[in-house]
């Protein structure tokens, strides 16, 4: 999942004046032509303008590196979400719907107890896409079974589209599913009859985590050097990100802002990133928004970190993320990909 530095130059000097020779009108000191002769080197007016200038250059100097931002920071781009911009990166936060007995009769076939009301309520009234992103492990034969009938399931379905199918480091599966809206959600899969068992053999794998996601735009909006050709890729990035308050997510968009360009050069693009609107299984509110990437070559995205860029800008996205809960995983073996954005 080097920054350029400023360099200060000292200069040491000898209270002890030192005399300057004076050559002759042939350049040479002493010789055929006598002694050298010497003199001070500078009047006291011009002292006390050098002692001046010497002050000034100090007292710049130390309102620079004392009372000015970083320069490291100073140097990157302008985020994209100052207030100055025309475009807001970060979603539109779902507000909870009054609870509505049908629609959490629906999620109890699926969703946790605790995560049947509230925010994931409201998504199932999103005229937009939705995906659901899933992590699973299983601890037999049985739930892989289970999970095989439910993911074939996903597959059979009209206006549903599997989009990932992964093998995670943490987890056994990573499954992202699409849906057309959050109608096709609750009518043709949470209430289809015909798949009930299949989607309560589902909710009874014990060790899992679902979230209900929305296709960010901010990547085709204001990154889109990040869009690319899928390609074969050596490794995929997985990121879960939690933005730390107040402006983590500024702080991030920031190292996006600054980094676009050093990534499309050395084929490292985007395939989605996924706004989460609501948790059906886990915790709530644990994370922000998942990313996934494709690299080309390992040699490639070992380029990246060697740009002088990457470390002021790493360091945004280090102060914009709960690296408590964030993370990164590489990828390396999965079934199906997608480009969200091509």
């Amino acid at each position: 999942m080097s920054g350029k530095r400023g360099k200060r130059s000292s200069f040491d000097t000898d209270e002890e004046e030192v005399p300057q020779i004076i050559l002759n009108e042939n350049d040479s000191a002493g010789g055929d032509y006598g002694p050298p002769k010497r003199r001070t080197c500078c009047s006291p007016l011009l002292i006390i303008l050098m002692v001046v200038v010497v002050l000034t250059a100090v007292g710049f100097l130390v309102y620079y590196f004392v009372f000015q931002p970083d320069e490291a920071v100073k140097s990157l781009p302008t985020s994209p979400t100052s207030p100055t911009s025309k475009t807001t990166p970060s979603p539109t936060p779902l507000s909870p719907t009054p609870v509505d007995p049908s629609s959490k009769l629906a999620l109890e076939n699926l969703c946790s107890d605790e995560n049947t009301e509230g925010k994931m309520q409201s998504v199932l009234n999103l005229e937009e896409e939705i995906i659901i992103i899933e992590a699973v492990n299983f601890r037999n034969n049985n739930e892989e079974m289970a999970f095989g009938l439910y993911e074939q399931l996903l597959t059979d379905m009209d206006d549903v589209e599997v989009l990932f199918q992964m093998e995670l480091p943490d987890w056994d599966m990573g499954l992202f599913t699409k849906f057309k809206n959050g109608q096709v959600f609750r009518d043709d899969f949470l209430n289809n009859d015909e798949m009930q068992s299949i989607v309560s053999s589902r909710k009874q794998i014990q060790n899992s985590k679902m979230w209900a996601t929305t296709l960010s735009s901010d990547v085709p909006a204001m990154y889109p050097e990040l869009i690319g050709p899928t390609g074969s890729p050596d490794r995929l990035l997985f990121h879960g990100i939690t933005f730390t308050e107040p402006n983590g997510r500024e702080k991030v968009a920031i190292f996006d802002e600054a980094t676009k360009e050093l990534k499309s050069e050395n084929n490292y693009f985007t395939l989605g990133w996924f706004d989460v609107a609501a948790t059906c299984i886990g915790e709530e509110d644990k994370y922000d928004q998942f990313r996934i990437e494709s690299m080309r070559s390992i040699a490639e995205y070992a380029n990246v970190f060697s740009d002088e860029i990457w470390v002021p800008a790493s360091k945004q996205r280090t102060e914009g993320s709960d690296l408590t809960v964030s993370f990164t995983d590489f990828v390396k073996d999965w079934t199906k990909i997608s480009n969200m954005y091509n």
